[in-house]
């Protein structure tokens, strides 16, 4: 009688950890967040059932602010140096990323690097006057920057890093 009261109880303990683990295989994706910015605000993206959708929000939470909302996946907001800005990576339909950036409140979104190439992983110089970012167009990532108000941009390194 012991022996079947030990099965029926480690029956028990693995249904649950089987539940867990599938709820824990099953849960929503992690959410993109760029710590405050100069203006106090957490810039972040999560997933909204068909795309990842970029908001800003303050630091208590409260004052929800969508910075882009389009049917395209936008993810790895960085905030410009003075929090006036916001620069993130879009994935368009080909799959291949651009550099997006936008004003804090989500106004006067911008395509900055509109082409074929993967841009991806934005981030703003100490004075805001330009944008870094990866680029791969087929043969590795490499890093290219910018003016922050788009524009030509300067690739940095080769294949190799030279």
């Amino acid at each position: 009688m012991v022996p079947l009261r030990r099965a029926r109880r480690w029956t028990i303990v693995l249904s649950i950890s089987l539940l867990v683990g599938a709820a824990q295989a099953f849960a929503a994706p992690i959410a993109h967040a760029a710590y405050p910015g100069a203006n106090g605000r957490i810039a972040y993206s999560t997933y909204a059932g068909i795309s990842w959708n970029l908001y800003s929000m303050k630091a208590d939470g409260s004052h929800l602010t969508p910075l882009a909302n389009s049917a395209m996946n936008e993810f790895g907001p960085v905030w410009s140096p003075n929090g006036r800005s916001v620069a993130w990576t879009g994935e368009m339909p080909s799959g291949a990323g651009d550099i997006f950036r936008a004003r804090s409140d989500g106004t006067r979104v911008r395509d900055l690097t509109n082409g074929a190439a993967d841009d991806t992983r934005p981030t703003w110089s100490p004075d805001g006057s330009k944008i870094a970012f990866s680029r791969d167009g087929g043969g590795g990532g490499q890093i290219w920057v910018m003016p922050a108000v788009g524009g030509n941009a300067t690739q940095l390194t080769t294949k190799g890093g030279s």
